[in-house]
């Protein structure tokens, strides 16, 4: 996180957060330093992983700032089938062809964003981390109403080669965010870069784009450093 730049984000927004959620939260280190960084916050962390939501409960289970979800998240409720590896590896995933030969099979509730955060209560989400493993722009886009009404104030979302895999392109999702008045940028290194997706294409490669609207670009416009 100190490399992609996810740290320098949680540095600069800290303070402001509150509201916060993890999709993809694996055994929860994003959260573990998005906490130490942001004192007032709390999570929503989702998880479809058996293994890996068993560690959260054990790293977070008697936290007052940490709800768990064991349910995995996209563009409509209901259940999917979830490929999960031992160890609870990194890239078990929805998408069967991303994770490794080694995952199992098992069917996995999937809710939206934006039915959590009406069955939470929040008014806003100060932060909205995405790590889907491929399944980043259905999870986005099952906050849809969330987003037309401006209750996520920033957030990210990984992209890489499981987007491929599942039928998602950075340009669609970009462009989809643009409709709903929402600015990207891509994390590197700690500085926010403009994109250009019609010059460098659809890459396929490990990636973080964060995203805002316009009445909170200023929180990180210090780290914008133009276009890449």
């Amino acid at each position: 996180m100190d490399r992609n730049g996810e740290a320098a984000i949680l540095k600069c927004l800290g303070p402001a957060l509150r509201h916060v959620i993890d999709v993809g939260a694996n055994v929860g280190n994003w959260t573990e330093m998005m906490l130490w960084n942001a004192p007032a916050a709390t999570c929503l962390m989702f998880e479809p992983s058996r293994l890996a939501t068993a560690e959260l409960h054990k790293r977070y289970g008697a936290s007052q700032r940490v709800f768990i979800r064991h349910a995995a998240v996209a563009d409509s409720p209901g259940e999917m089938t979830f490929y999960e590896e031992p160890a609870h590896g990194e890239t078990s995933s929805l998408v069967q062809r991303f994770a490794a030969a080694t995952a199992t099979a098992a069917i996995v509730e999937i809710t939206t964003i934006d039915c959590e955060i009406e069955r939470i209560g929040w008014d806003r989400v100060d932060y909205l981390k995405i790590d889907a493993e491929g399944y980043d722009f259905p999870v986005l886009k099952g906050a849809r109403r969330s987003f037309e009404q401006k209750r996520i104030a920033l957030g990210q979302f990984e992209y890489g080669h499981g987007w491929m895999l599942s039928g998602g392109t950075l340009a669609c999702a970009l462009e989809w965010l643009k409709g709903l008045d929402y600015e990207s940028f891509l994390l590197k290194r700690g500085r926010l870069y403009i994109p250009r997706p019609e010059f460098y294409g659809e890459y396929f490669s490990y990636s973080n784009y964060v995203f805002c609207h316009s009445g909170t670009k200023h929180l990180i416009s210090h780290l914008i450093a133009g276009p890449v």
